[in-house]
C-alpha cells in the first residue's frame, strides 16, 4: 500500500535564514535546492521518500526539481547530519529532518510507515549496555545504539482486519482466524503475523 505524506503546512520563508546558517555551518554550499529540501524536511511531520519530497519541492516552489539533484542533496544532508536516512520494512529510503530524541529510539508502521519517537526507559540503557559488551567480547565495535520497534499502528490496526481477529500486534505474534470448514463447522487456522494479509 502506497501512501504518500502531506505537503509540509508551514510557510517556508520563515526559515530561511535559519536554514541557510545551518548549512554553512555544517560546511555545505548553499543553494536553492539544499535551503528547499532541508525546509521541506524541517516542516514535515512523517519521513519522506525522494519523490514525496520532489512532490513537495514542486509544490514549495511551483517548479519541478532535477530528481539528480535532489538526490545530491538529500546525501549530503544525510552526511553532514541535517538529516537522517531511514530504510523502511517496504525497502524504501526515508528521509527525516535530523533531531536528537530524549530516547533515540523509533516505532515504524509496517502498514503506514510513520516513525514515532519512542518514549525513555531507565532500562534501555543498561540493557545496550550489557549488550555492546557482549559485542565486544566477540570483537564487535559498535559506535552508535538505535532501536526501531516495528508493528501496526493505532491509525493502521483496525479492530478487526480482513476477518482476521487483531489478538497480537508484535513480531513473530500468532494471530487466528475462524472459517467455514467442511459442512459449515467453524476451524480456526493460525497464521505468523509476518505473513503477507
Amino acid at each position: 500500500m502506497k501512501t504518500t505524506n502531506p505537503p509540509p503546512k508551514t510557510p517556508l520563508v520563515a526559515s530561511a535564514v535559519d536554514s541557510e546558517s545551518q548549512l554553512r555551518a555544517h560546511g555545505l554550499r548553499v543553494t536553492r535546492a539544499a535551503r528547499t529540501v532541508l525546509e521541506l524536511l524541517e516542516h514535515t511531520s512523517q519521513p519522506l521518500t525522494h519523490d514525496e519530497v520532489a512532490a513537495a519541492y514542486t509544490t514549495a516552489t511551483g517548479e519541478a526539481p532535477d530528481r539528480v539533484t535532489i538526490y545530491r542533496v538529500l546525501d549530503r544532508l544525510v552526511e553532514a547530519g541535517l538529516c537522517d536516512r531511514r530504510v523502511g520494512a517496504d525497502r524504501v529510503n526515508r528521509f527525516a529532518r535530523h533531531v536528537e530524541a530524549v530516547s533515540g529510539n523509533t516505532f515504524e508502521c509496517d502498514q503506514c510507515h510513520k516513525v514515532l519517537a519512542l518514549p525513555s526507559d531507565p532500562e534501555l540503557p543498561k540493557v545496550m549496555g550489557r549488550l555492546g559488551r557482549v559485542l565486544r567480547k566477540q570483537g564487535i565495535d559498535t559506535r552508535r545504539t538505535a532501536l526501531t520497534l516495528h508493528g501496526t499502528c493505532g491509525d493502521c490496526s483496525p479492530a478487526t482486519a480482513g476477518g482476521m481477529a487483531a489478538t497480537a500486534t508484535m513480531p513473530g505474534a500468532r494471530r487466528s482466524r475462524t472459517e467455514k470448514g467442511p459442512a459449515g463447522s467453524a476451524t480456526t487456522r493460525r497464521r505468523s503475523a509476518s505473513l503477507p494479509r
